[in-house]
C-alpha cells in the first residue's frame, strides 16, 4: 500500500495519481497544473495522455484555456 498516496494502491500508475488530484479539487486545471501538483511523480507528457483518455471516457471535461 502506498501511504502517501493511498489512490496508487487501487487505480495504479499515472492515472491513479491524475484522478486523486482532480477528486480533491473543484478548481479547474490545466494539464501542466495537475503535473505541478503531483510534484515529479508524473511527466507532463503522462499527465497530458491520461488526460486525454479521461477526456474521451467522459469522466472529465475539458475546456480550450489560451495554449493550455
Amino acid at each position: 500500500m502506498y501511504l502517501r498516496k493511498p489512490i496508487r494502491s487501487v487505480i495504479p500508475g499515472v492515472q491513479g495519481l491524475v484522478l486523486g488530484v482532480l477528486a480533491s479539487t473543484t478548481t479547474p486545471l490545466t494539464g501542466r497544473g495537475i503535473a505541478a501538483l503531483l510534484e515529479g511523480d508524473a511527466a507532463q507528457s503522462g499527465v497530458s495522455h491520461v488526460l486525454g483518455g479521461l477526456v474521451e471516457s467522459g469522466l472529465v471535461n475539458s475546456e480550450p484555456a489560451g495554449r493550455a
